[in-house]
Formats: structure tokens, C-alpha cells, sequence
């Protein structure tokens, strides 16, 4: 699944708004934040911010961010140009069970097999297709 807003005159959708929409469904995911890898193989990472923010220092840690930090972190931050969001949660197994790619600022992709996150995505957000990029 995946959101894309290609409409100026459409609210600008954030990291912050999805995981407030998906606050019941992530409340005990850890996440990974990873660079955004291109079909080519090349990796970006990038946000809008002095590099000292809470995402950037995770990305370049590689450490788990906790369900609490992650929220705040995605909500203060204005703008995700590239990123990969990988959130776990013991209670469903040691696999991944949700991932959020931001490419070049205009499209996220949300991969899961959660029934419940693509309801809450397909009512909260316009655009939203299914499909890889």
C-alpha cells in the first residue's frame, strides 16, 4: 500500500500524521530507521533538520527507537525527504511487521500484512493506491 499526494490543494502528509492515525496499532512497535534504498541500490537518508535531530541519530546508530520516542521524533519533525521506517513488536514475532518508506518527499509506502493498518490508511489519507512504486 501506499500514499501519495500529488494534489497542492491536499493537506501535506507527514510521518507524525501517519503514526498518529496508526497510534493504536504501533503503541508497542520499536522502531529501525534505515536509509531509503533505490532500486539501483543507492541509499538516502535525509530530513529536514541540522542532522541532530532524534531520526537522523537513530538512522546512523542503527539502534531500536522506543514506541513513545518514535512518535514524538516523527511528529517534530516537518519533513522527511528520504527514509525507511522498520517497526517490530515482540507480541507478533521477531520479524518486522510494518515498514514505512518516505521517497523524495512525495510518497510514503506502507507494507504490512496488518488488515487494521490499511483500514485506518485507506479513511485517514486521499491517494491512497495499492502497489509498489
Amino acid at each position: 500500500m501506499r500514499t501519495v499526494n500529488f494534489d497542492m490543494h491536499d493537506p501535506y502528509v507527514t510521518l507524525g500524521d501517519i503514526i498518529a492515525v496508526l497510534r493504536t496499532p504501533v503503541a508497542d512497535t520499536e522502531w529501525v530507521v534505515r536509509p531509503y534504498t533505490e532500486p539501483s541500490g543507492e541509499e538516502s537518508f535525509d530530513v529536514a533538520s541540522d542532522g541532530r535531530d532524534p531520526l537522523t541519530l537513530a538512522s546512523e546508530s542503527g539502534r531500536r527507537v522506543m514506541p513513545e520516542d518514535f512518535a514524538i521524533a516523527a511528529k517534530e519533525t516537518p519533513q522527511i525527504i528520504w527514509g525507511t521506517f522498520i517497526g517490530y513488536d515482540g507480541k507478533r514475532g521477531s520479524e518486522p511487521w510494518l515498514r514505512i518508506d518516505v521517497v523524495d518527499s512525495s510518497a510514503f509506502e506502507i507494507s504490512t500484512d496488518d488488515a487494521e493498518v490499511h483500514r485506518l490508511i485507506r479513511a485517514s489519507f486521499k491517494n491512497v493506491r495499492e502497489g509498489r512504486f
